[in-house]
């Protein structure tokens, strides 16, 4: 999956997870809810890899370091 589609995705959870938990969301909630439906979810191994270094940014470092890491990643090509 093109890494374009794949912060798409990421963003998607996150503004999802923000409306639907309102106050009670936190940075460890993309990756809870990933963990979550993984095994309903078919993705690609590249892909899934992908998705975890960007949850797990996310969950270990927050939403700033996640765009920080999303922008280097659009600039250099991927």
């Amino acid at each position: 999956m093109p890494i374009k589609y794949v912060i798409e995705m990421v963003c998607d959870w996150i503004g999802a997870g923000k409306v639907y938990s309102n106050k009670k969301w936190t940075q460890a909630e993309p990756l809870n809810y990933y963990i979550k439906v993984r095994k309903g979810r078919h993705f690609h191994t590249d892909t899934e890899v992908l998705l975890m270094v960007m949850l797990g940014i996310i969950n270990d470092s927050g939403l700033e370091a996640f765009h920080k890491y999303a922008r280097q990643m659009l600039k250099s090509g991927y």
